[in-house]
């Protein structure tokens, strides 16, 4: 009996501790969920995709670097995961250069990209990136860039991209290959044939283009059709080692629609090939709008078509004849009896050249005007031309009327009085450039003293015609201006005495210069990069900006002057050496808060003071200053806090290269200051 009485209390003692210990347990598995949830909570406060929406996230992580998006982002959480993959714009655009993880990761973003750069090294590392291009992983690609490494097996990788352009052919428009490492490889047959929709080509190679399949032979041989033409491509750059005309006769008559041709390689066979194409009445015209004849100069690279004609809408636009026409721009000139019939042919439609011409001498000269006489440009709106014997003379009678013409740019001029002096009569300019050239003075000059009186002389009555005009704008309301020395004259005496008033007011006036009237002309005009789009602005009364360039006559008297032009908001000064300090202090003073863009470059009158008055110009947008040995630490680091009192009202964009007294201390003072900061010290 006692012995069940203490088997019933053991029990009960049990059951009671199991109950304890249960409600001990609940009590501990409920406060650990509480805190639990109270950590989730705490994390979601600060995670930022808890508490940001979709489409705030996307944009930032659009400014993330590539690598951290992929080689981070994704390893978060799988939350993390989730939301940055379901960001479309994140992933638009794509660079594959030998990372795996960014090849791996392809798998999962490449339906958003829409643009792709493979600029790998490793032959297995390209292969790898073509090789989901192929398996279709990209469905949305637009634009695509590839740096073909050194190959070993090249037939394999030629037959892998070719598959690849197949399965991406109605989405690619844009297309950049450049196959310099590797010599032969996809002809541009191949591509065309491989691509329905291809808008943009730029082709690189360092084998010759007929070394390819002439694209003629490609179409009879692979789609049957000897007259199936390409009209879907309106731009093509191509970069062979010579291109001829063998190779540019069948693209021109199987791309239908093209309107952009850049060549760099070319001999000049080419320029006849298209004259002729341009000559020629054939179910298949020359739709060319924008030409580039061995012009591969970075600093001014050929324009870009228009947006608007890039569409399919824009196609319909038909173009009979060149608007645009570069040149090679090196030391290398083309050779002028092949360039002016071009020239000549399409001089009504031109609206904007740059060419470097071979000299001409007097018979030659005889000859153009003889075989092309009457040559004007009256659409031009900028030209830029090297000024060598013989072609100044010629180019500057086919401008001498235009009124659409806005832009000169004169390099190396040749006899600087005789520009100057059609400058003086020509309808006015906005902006214009000229750097004299360091060949010998013609022998119309007896000497040196009398050459240098005369280009001063013409100087001195070019800036005073631009001061007339000036004035002209900011005070004229009638509808007819005459101009005459007398006029110019009393305009220029009465300039100092122009009220502030009057300087704003010549800024908006749309009056132009005119013997007959002052109507509007509206001229085509080109923005700069990026854009490069056709604009149409209409021409001021006088300059808006002027750059001077290696003149031994221009002294602090010709820029007294020039400081009196009231239009002229920028200004450039390359190695002037008869200029000096206080000289270009009184054209800064003068011109005060209308300046907008300075530049001085290679002057030893440029000091420090010069900088402390440049700091104190409200309106200043843009100071560069390069290769000047006079200009210090101080006197920079005095125009920076200058600049930096302005801030935030407005933003400076400051440049500084190779001045030797400046250093490293200085550039880095500089760059914690200033946004818009460049600077490389002295080589």
């Amino acid at each position: 009996m006692n012995f069940t009485l203490l088997e019933d209390w053991i029990d009960n003692i049990l059951m009671l501790t199991l109950k304890k210990v249960k409600n001990i347990s609940k009590t501990v598995v409920q406060n650990c969920m509480r805190r639990q949830h109270h950590q989730q909570q705490q994390h979601h406060r600060l995670d930022p995709v808890y508490i940001l929406p979709i489409e705030i996230l996307n944009e930032i992580f659009i400014l993330l670097p590539q690598d951290t998006k992929i080689t981070l982002c994704l390893d978060v959480s799988k939350v993390w995961r989730e939301t940055i993959l379901k960001c479309p714009n994140v992933w638009r655009k794509i660079e594959i250069h030998q990372d795996n993880r960014v090849i791996q990761s392809c798998y999962e973003v490449g339906f958003h990209v829409k643009h792709m750069r493979i600029y790998s090294t490793l032959e297995e590392a390209g292969a790898a990136s073509i090789q989901q291009l192929k398996e279709g992983y990209f469905k949305q690609i637009q634009s695509l860039k590839i740096r073909v490494p050194e190959l070993q097996d090249t037939q394999k990788y030629i037959r892998l991209t070719r598959s690849a352009l197949y399965q991406i052919r109605d989405t690619l428009t844009s297309f950049t290959i450049d196959t310099s490492k590797t010599g032969k490889y996809i002809s541009i047959a191949n591509i065309l044939s491989s691509c329905n929709n291809l808008i943009e080509l730029d082709y690189s190679t360092t084998t010759q283009l007929s070394e390819h399949r002439m694209i003629n032979s490609y179409f009879i041989q692979y789609q049957g059709v000897r007259h199936r033409y390409n009209r879907s491509l309106l731009s093509l750059q191509l970069k062979a080692p010579v291109i001829t005309r063998h190779d540019i006769e069948p693209l021109l008559e199987q791309c239908t629609e093209l309107r952009r041709l850049v060549m760099s390689g070319c001999t000049t066979s080419v320029l006849d090939t298209i004259l002729y194409k341009q000559q020629q009445h054939s179910p298949t015209p020359l739709n060319l709008e924008i030409l580039g004849y061995n012009a591969n100069s970075k600093s001014t690279p050929v324009p870009q078509l228009p947006k608007e004609t890039m569409t399919w809408k824009g196609k319909e636009k038909k173009i009979k004849g060149l608007r645009i026409l570069f040149t090679s721009s090196n030391a290398r000139p083309v050779r002028t009896q092949s360039m002016i019939p071009l020239l000549y042919q399409n001089r009504e439609t031109l609206v904007y050249i740059l060419t470097h011409l071979s000299p001409l001498d007097q018979s030659g000269l005889i000859e153009m005007d003889t075989l092309y006489p009457n040559f004007e440009l009256p659409n031009i709106s900028r030209l830029t031309f090297w000024s060598v014997e013989g072609i100044q003379e010629f180019m500057l009678r086919a401008i001498r009327n235009s009124t659409r013409l806005s832009v000169l740019d004169i390099i190396h001029a040749y006899d600087i009085d005789a520009v100057l002096k059609v400058l003086t009569i020509m309808p006015p300019l906005k902006h214009l450039t000229v750097l004299y050239s360091t060949a010998p003075i013609p022998e119309t000059y007896i000497d040196d003293y009398l050459a240098t009186t005369v280009a001063t002389t013409s100087l001195i009555s070019l800036f005073k015609r631009y001061v007339y005009l000036s004035s002209s704008t900011s005070s004229s309301s009638s509808t007819t201006t005459t101009y005459s020395s007398s006029s110019s004259s009393s305009s220029l005496s009465s300039s100092s005495s122009t009220s502030t008033s009057s300087s704003s007011s010549s800024s908006s006036s749309t009056s132009s210069f005119s013997t007959i009237t002052t109507k509007t002309i509206m001229t085509a005009t080109m923005l700069p990069a990026p854009s490069r789009q056709f604009v149409y602005t209409p021409p001021t009364a006088s300059f808006k900006s002027i750059t001077l360039g290696k003149f031994n006559t221009i002294s602090d008297r010709e820029l007294s002057i020039l400081g009196n032009i009231k239009t002229l908001q920028q200004f450039t000064l390359l190695d002037l050496n008869n200029v000096t300090t206080n000289g270009i202090k009184n054209l800064i003073n003068k011109l005060g808060n209308q300046l907008k863009h300075v530049r001085l470059s290679r002057m030893e009158s440029v000091t420090d003071d010069i900088l402390f008055i440049l700091g104190d110009m409200n309106e200043l947008i843009r100071i560069a200053l390069d290769y000047l040995p006079k200009v210090t630490n101080r006197g920079l680091q005095l125009l920076i806090d200058k600049l930096y009192l302005k801030l935030p009202q407005q933003q400076v964009e400051l440049s500084v290269f190779y001045c030797p007294l400046i250093t490293q201390k200085s550039i880095r003072y500089g760059k914690q200051k200033i946004k818009k900061f460049k600077a490389s010290p002295c080589l």
